[in-house]
């Protein structure tokens, strides 16, 4: 050793620098940690005492250390312990004492370094491995270690848990397990997750309470540039980067034990208006979306006579809904009107308007038909002295097509008359009676035109029998999925029931 240190000072002829200890440790194949070693016991401890009391040995100290020293230097070894040099020189004839080999190399500083015990905590079993309820966290026996900053260190877990400190210089186990294909929180590894959390809500705890909560916060306003993934801010997102069957970038379940519950649900921060998916309403009801936006209060209503929520809104470039029941299809209300269609009607069925009669039954009234596009009126009134003039109701004549004079029918009333109309144009008519008779009675009439504004020519698609049953098949209830929907598209002049042309799926950011 003391070589290496007298070589790491020798200046090198072609740089004119020591070689430096690194270096010759590396070149001579020795460790530096030995030799650090060496130099600071040699520095801490007082020089060897190389004499004993007591009877004369046959080799003295020194010489006995120069034969320890000579072995060394014959072993390839770095570094010898006192057991195999004792008994090297018990085999080359040189007979002493185990201990005194052992006090000479002590002293002397030739004994191999040896790595100092680490001091251990205690190995007390304070755990147990039977829980005491479902999901609770069990303790194995622990182990310690030593840190530089807070010294002995207790740790305590079990499997696959991740851990935690429960005090400077405890661990144990938390509630997050990773077996390195998964991750769980408070509940065993799922196979079928990459992440699984479960939370048992404490009632006491009140309401509120969520197992994953995300929240979104901006330092200044930042308006989102559109509805796709890469273009919306949300506090909690989720993407299936393939559309395969049955997949979805979020979902969300529920048994529905009770009411008011479902599996989704979307609103104002104070529920002031809000939108459930799979819902379960308070009269047992089962919706697949469910929209609401006048609970302002507690009773569901608004406190001021205003209104401006919309309950559900769709819009579609070739259809913007369609409602299917086996039983009723659709049912609306309203305290302006029920319902309001801008553009044509047409319906497979009959209009019926239900009339409240004077004994509380509704009875049906069934609407008047034609072929084409009409406009009626009617009246009573009394013939005197043989003739009458009949105007119409302004409302009727701005309904009449432009040019359209009505056509009249008479039907006298408590006896019989000669009657014909007269004259007759868009304003009204004149009845009179034939071959100059004064009658005085009480006249029908009925009044038929054409009504104003363009006539309707009624596509062909919805005049054949056809249409009825390709939209039957267009509504298909998705639960049965055996069979699949017919498909729907606009070709730019009809209606198409094929498959539609294949669009190529936009590029996505991985």
């Amino acid at each position: 050793m003391e070589e290496a240190e007298r070589m790491s000072q020798t200046l090198s002829p072609s740089t004119n620098r020591p070689y430096g200890l690194a270096l010759v440790c590396r070149a001579w194949c020795l460790s530096r940690a030995t030799v650090y070693r060496r130099r600071a016991s040699t520095a801490s401890e007082a020089a060897p005492v190389l004499g004993k009391r007591g009877p004369k040995q046959a080799l003295s100290d020194e010489a006995l250390l120069s034969a320890i020293r000579k072995d060394i230097e014959s072993t390839v070894w770095v570094g010898e312990g006192h057991r195999k040099v004792w008994a090297r020189l018990r085999h080359g004839g040189v007979r002493t004492s185990l201990r005194r080999v052992l006090r000479l190399m002590r002293g002397a500083g030739l004994l191999s370094p040896g790595r100092p015990r680490r001091q251990l905590g205690p190995r007390v079993h304070d755990g147990t491995i039977i829980p005491d309820a479902p999901n609770q966290m069990w303790g194995t026996d622990g182990t310690g270690t030593v840190t530089q900053e807070d010294g002995h260190v207790t740790l305590t877990g079990t499997g696959t848990f991740l851990g935690k400190f429960t005090s400077p210089t405890e661990m144990t186990s938390s509630m997050v397990r990773d077996n390195g294909t998964g991750v769980s929180i408070n509940y065993p590894i799922q196979t079928s997750s990459q992440l699984f959390v479960y939370r048992q809500q404490q009632t006491a705890n009140g309401d509120g309470q969520h197992t994953i909560f995300g929240y979104r916060d901006r330092d200044s306003y930042n308006a989102g540039t559109g509805y796709g993934n890469t273009s919306t801010n949300s506090g909690v997102a989720g993407m299936s980067f393939w559309g395969d069957d049955y997949s979805f970038g979020v979902t969300g379940h529920n048994y529905t034990d009770f009411l008011r519950t479902g599996g989704v649900l979307g609103g104002e921060i104070n529920g002031t208006y809000w939108g459930a998916l799979g819902y379960k309403a308070s009269n047992s009801s089962r919706y697949g979306v469910y929209g609401s936006t006048a609970a302002a209060n507690g009773a569901g209503r608004r406190t001021d006579s205003t209104a401006r929520g919309i309950g559900g809104g769709f819009y579609g470039d070739l259809m913007g809904g369609w409602v299917r029941g086996e039983v009723m299809g659709l049912v609306s209300s309203g305290q302006m009107f029920a319902s309001y269609n801008h553009g044509n009607a047409y319906t497979a069925g009959k209009n019926v308007e239900l009339v409240k009669s004077a004994s509380g039954r509704m009875t049906p009234a069934f609407a008047v038909t034609s072929t084409d596009s009409k406009v009626y009126a009617n009246g009573r009134t009394r013939l005197r002295d043989g003739s009458l003039r009949v105007s119409f109701d302004p409302a009727y004549v701005e309904l009449l097509a432009a040019g359209e004079v009505p056509t009249v029918t008479l039907t006298p009333v408590g006896g019989w008359a000669n009657l014909y109309v007269a004259r007759i144009d868009r304003k009204g008519f004149t009845v009179a009676e034939a071959n100059g008779g004064k009658a005085n009675i009480e006249v029908n009439w009925v009044a038929i035109g054409q009504r104003a504004g363009e006539q309707t020519a009624v596509p062909e698609q919805v005049a054949s029998g056809e249409l009825n049953a390709q939209l039957e098949g267009v509504m298909h209830n998705e639960g049965l999925t055996q069979q699949s929907g017919r498909s729907i598209w606009w070709d730019g002049k009809r209606l198409r029931f094929d498959a539609p042309p294949a669009t190529k799926r936009p590029e996505a950011r991985r």
